[in-house]
């Protein structure tokens, strides 16, 4: 079964899946890196899923234990002088895990990204957001706050 316009790999996919020999390409490099990974990252197995979830482990241990150290995602104006740089020591020697230091140090749980233009005439940053609405459920909304350049 040949695919010349395969897209994310759909029908390679499912041909493969049922025994055949397949085979599908795609202008789009996007389309075509999908198309590979349907067929050989989610199509490959158990043991190509093991192996890529303790890359992604890997990944995001070596990634927490960084945003850690840097205290980017904590709140550490809270602590006591001294006791981050504590911590942070603590982490780097392998006396702490990540998790333990979020545990003294409260640690962000949600983030809210806005891409923000500069307003020519007054110079202030101007979000530009959708929506002020940040949880139907919850009524949580984003309040619009004045800060002066």
């Amino acid at each position: 079964m040949g695919d010349a316009f395969c897209g994310g790999g759909s029908i390679p996919f499912e041909a493969a899946r049922l025994g055949c020999e397949a085979y599908g390409s795609d202008l789009n490099p996007v389309a075509a890196l999908l198309t590979w990974a349907a067929l050989n990252i989610v199509g490959g197995g158990s043991g190509i899923a093991e192996e890529v979830r303790r890359a992604q482990r890997a990944i995001y241990d070596a990634v927490d234990r960084q945003v850690t150290t840097w205290g980017i995602e904590h709140r550490t104006e809270d602590v006591a002088p001294g006791e981050w740089e504590d911590l942070v020591g603590s982490l780097e020697r392998g006396d702490v895990t990540p998790l333990e230091v979020s545990r003294r140090v409260p640690r962000a749980d949600a983030y809210l990204y806005c891409v923000e233009v500069i307003c020519p005439e007054t110079g202030w940053s101007v979000p530009l957001a959708p929506s002020w609405v940040i949880g139907e459920k919850s009524r949580c909304i984003a309040r619009l706050v004045a800060d002066p350049p």
